[in-house]
Formats: structure tokens, C-alpha cells, sequence
């Protein structure tokens, strides 16, 4: 099977044009033309992730973060992440990503979490299609629906916004960092799921009284390769589907008394 038959194939799932003006899925690196050996489905791609598809045999790697985000007019293959796109073309593997049309399309990364969080009767919510808004199975108090999150996604640590005995019911939930729009949202929620929410827009919530959950850009999107791998293995028989053992968190907590990953 060559990359651009399966191209084709997560077209029909997560169709390119979907995609955020200023995102840039697709090939990163490589070529389509190529046959297929075995895939490995990723988050983010590291030097490590290159050097583990090498080990596993797998010339395809597909992450939901695209390497190349920003255009550039130099290659310094000593720094990141040219230095990585160098390791990929030496190792002859292609790199592929799907980023915001996994977030915005119908079945993809926004659908699958409220799956996992067990958000029912989901619609989508303007902005871009981004959000999905529903309702959780009965009201939650805000800090049991902090500790449900953490369990589903194996959180942590997670900040939130809002009195924790607070109770809850009708959500909105956007995978990675939507903290942004949350100040142009007009439908009515009790508390809004996503990551990366930012200072100043923490404040905005808090004196609007607006109910936040920050489960972490990582942790709502980890989920990408759990998605992938199960849509791929539908129709997939012959060549092996494999989730890296690369991705984590790049930060390091301090916390009184030492540090945790």
C-alpha cells in the first residue's frame, strides 16, 4: 500500500480543507509515492520518535501536531526541528500530519473526547466547528467532574476556574488550547473543558463566573493516537499499526519537597 492510498483514506475522515487557515497538516516530510512498511501514530514528533519508527520498522510516521508549523527560509539542521526533519530523510521516513481537521471533523478528536468524558448528546459550537457542547449523564460537583476528567485522561494535574462544590451538567469541551475563543462564546454552558488556558482569560472567567477545567493541552489530545490506531486497524490488515512510546509531557513539576514528571 503506498502513503498516497492511505492519504486518501484519512481524506475521508479528516478532510484537509477542514483545516484552521493558519495550520499546516499534511506531508511534513517525505514521500507519498512510497510503500508502506509499517506505521507509527504519535502526538508530537521528537528525535526520539524518528529513531523509534526507524527501530520498529515503520517508514510512516502520522502526528496530530504538524513538525513544520511556521514557514521558514533557513535549514540550521543543528536545532529543532530541522534537526529532525534531517533524521527523517536520512532514515528515508515520511512524516505526515492531522492537526485542526481531526479537531473540527465529525467523528474526529473533539467527538472522541466527549466520548471518553462520556459527554452525551454532543452538537457542535461555532467558532470553526471546533467545540462540542452537550451534557454530562447527571450534575457533577465542578471538583468530581475535575477528578472524573483525570481518571479518563490520566491527568495529573488539573486547574480549574470556579467553586468546586459548584454543580454542573452542560459542558463544552475543546481538545489542545481553545482558551482563546473562549471570550466570544455566546451559548450557555456551566463549565467549559480544554488546555493551555491562559492568565488573563483565567481572570475573565473567574469575573464573569464562567466555570473552566484545564486538563492540559497533552492529556486532551493524547487520545489522537488511541483514535487513529482504532480507525486505521478498520482498514489495515497486512501492515503493522503502532502507538509511540515517545510522547510526553515537556514540562517538569516543582512541588515542595521535589519534583515530579
Amino acid at each position: 500500500m503506498k502513503i498516497s492510498s492511505l492519504v486518501s483514506l484519512l481524506e475521508d475522515y479528516f478532510p484537509s480543507e477542514l483545516a484552521l487557515k493558519n495550520d499546516n497538516p499534511g506531508l511534513q516530510v517525505g514521500n507519498l509515492n512510497s510503500e508502506i512498511k509499517g506505521i507509527l501514530i504519535s502526538l508530537d514528533i521528537y528525535l526520539s520518535t524518528i529513531d523509534e519508527a526507524k527501530k520498529k520498522n515503520c517508514n510512516l510516521i502520522i502526528s496530530h501536531h504538524p513538525l513544520l508549523f511556521f514557514s521558514t527560509k533557513k535549514i540550521n539542521t543543528s536545532i529543532y526541528p530541522y534537526n529532525a526533519v534531517q533524521r527523517a530523510i536520512q532514515n528515508d521516513i515520511t512524516l505526515y500530519a492531522i492537526h485542526t481537521n481531526a479537531d473540527i471533523a465529525d467523528g474526529g478528536l473533539n467527538d472522541y473526547l466527549c466520548k471518553i468524558l462520556n459527554v452525551q448528546h454532543v452538537e457542535k459550537m461555532s467558532p470553526d466547528n471546533l467545540i462540542r457542547c452537550g451534557k454530562l449523564p447527571r450534575p457533577m460537583k465542578l471538583i468530581e467532574l475535575c477528578e472524573h476528567i483525570g481518571e479518563k485522561l490520566h491527568v495529573p494535574h488539573i486547574k480549574y476556574v470556579g467553586e468546586e462544590n459548584e454543580y454542573v451538567k452542560d459542558v463544552a469541551v475543546c481538545s489542545g488550547s481553545c482558551g482563546d475563543v473562549l471570550w466570544n462564546l455566546s451559548r450557555e454552558f456551566d463549565v467549559f473543558i480544554t488546555g493551555d488556558i491562559k492568565h488573563h482569560t483565567a481572570i475573565y472567567a473567574k469575573e464573569r463566573g464562567i466555570k473552566l477545567i484545564d486538563a492540559t493541552h497533552f492529556s486532551t489530545e493524547l487520545i489522537f493516537k488511541d483514535l487513529l490506531d482504532e480507525i486505521l486497524k478498520k482498514h489495515i490488515r497486512n501492515i503493522p499499526v503502532l502507538k509511540s512510546e515517545c510522547d510526553s509531557l515537556p514540562w517538569k513539576y516543582f512541588i515542595k519537597g521535589g519534583s515530579v514528571e
